[in-house]
């Protein structure tokens, strides 16, 4: 993979010659210290108590990350024809679908799209970009149960849609992919094997008012599986998301609302990823979930301060955790970040930042009480910015 990322730079930067090429990028290297997480450099939940592990769950974990390093370049050619390439270093971590991972190191390609021009109003893209239903935050903790951490490409897929420009408001028309993985199920005879009945279909409005955003996102999906018993039917896949972007003097507030049916494994997470978190399991029951992301961020000069606060929960997941299921299985997941950010120098910045995260768990199979455990990681670090 890297040699591939590699050559995919020297061609760009060899074309240069016959295409505008504007690279960008950002440099950011973290100092991370984390507490009963499962994952030492970005939050995703919080550790099981009872595991066999506590008291290492318990120990406060100190790192560093570079993963959130990212080099692309858009080059035009002249024509009505546009394309991006974004490469990252985070191949090797959990923080993607499997679509989107590198399997061979820690460099992939995260994005690579083309954009071409069809009128004045309408625009085609083609490739793997951030997909339509990513909102407002495509950056920051994404609003879904199993990808609630910084940094996830969750919503990364591989799409082609019609973009059509009314002047303030933007109407987006997409097809895109969904995870065809093996999941659900604890031995050999109940694991099923899911194929994509049709490409996901989302359509989606945004509009724009002076320094306000406003939009709204449908998907919808259906997956078909088969266990090794021959069983089969359809999962009928759902999500609806309301999403606000506004600037009011030196304060941007950013909003979402989601809520889906099934839609964990739909640009969310893969079902593999779902399994090993520990989900509720996927039965003949439809899981509903809904979440939420608020944010703001203060501009006093050469400061920043800004929180967050997001929130994702499986709905009826008391309904759907099942006899033949095991116990602790996440039904919440919330998080409270508080931080703030100084201009060292033009495009350099240092950062603080310092995360709550709550986990809340069915611990006990038919029980209606669930268990919540806290853990927290602080982020402490220097980005540039090209």
């Amino acid at each position: 993979m890297k040699k591939i990322a590699l050559m995919g730079l020297a061609t760009i930067v060899s074309t240069t010659a016959m295409a505008d090429v504007k690279f960008y990028g950002t440099l950011k290297g973290d100092f991370v210290n984390s507490e009963k997480m499962t994952n030492d450099a970005q939050p995703v939940f919080v550790t099981e108590k009872g595991t066999g592990y506590s008291d290492f769950d318990k120990t406060a974990h100190k790192t560093m990350s570079f993963r959130e390093t990212l080099i692309g370049a858009n080059f035009s050619n002249g024509s009505k024809l546009n394309g991006t390439l974004e490469i990252d270093f985070n191949g090797e971590d959990e923080n993607t679908a499997s679509v989107n991972r590198s399997n061979s190191g820690v460099m992939r390609f995260r994005q690579a799209f083309l954009t071409y021009a069809v009128s004045d109003k309408g625009t085609v893209n083609f490739g793997k970009k951030w997909a339509a239903f990513q909102g407002v935050n495509p950056h920051t903790m994404s609003n879904n149960l199993y990808g609630f951490y910084q940094g996830n490409t969750g919503f990364i897929s591989d799409i082609l849609n019609y973009v059509h420009d009314f002047g303030a408001l933007d109407l987006t028309v997409e097809l895109g992919a969904s995870d065809t993985g093996t999941g659900n199920g604890t031995s050999a005879n109940s694991a099923k094997t899911n194929k994509v009945s049709n490409p996901s279909q989302t359509v989606r409005l945004d509009y724009k008012l002076d320094n306000h955003h406003f939009g709204i996102a449908h998907t919808i999906a259906e997956k078909n599986t088969k266990d090794a018993l021959g069983t089969s039917d359809n999962i009928s896949i759902q999500a609806s998301k309301f999403f606000y972007q506004g600037n009011f003097d030196q304060t941007e507030v950013r909003a979402e609302y989601a809520m889906g049916k099934n839609a964990a494994g739909h640009g969310w997470l893969t079902k593999n990823q779902a399994n090993g978190f520990g989900s509720v399991a996927s039965g003949g029951d439809d899981i509903e979930e809904t979440a939420m992301w608020l944010s703001a961020n203060h501009d006093f000069g050469a400061w920043n301060l800004f929180a967050r606060y997001g929130v994702a929960e499986i709905t009826n997941a008391k309904d759907v955790v099942k006899e033949t299921a095991s116990a602790d299985r996440i039904s919440k997941n919330a998080a409270t970040a508080l931080g703030a950010s100084f201009d060292v120098d033009e495009n350099v910045q240092t950062f603080i930042e310092y995360t709550m995260v709550t986990t809340d768990r069915i611990t006990t199979i038919g029980a209606k009480d669930t268990e919540s455990d806290a853990g927290s990681v602080i982020n402490l670090g220097m980005q540039y910015t090209f």
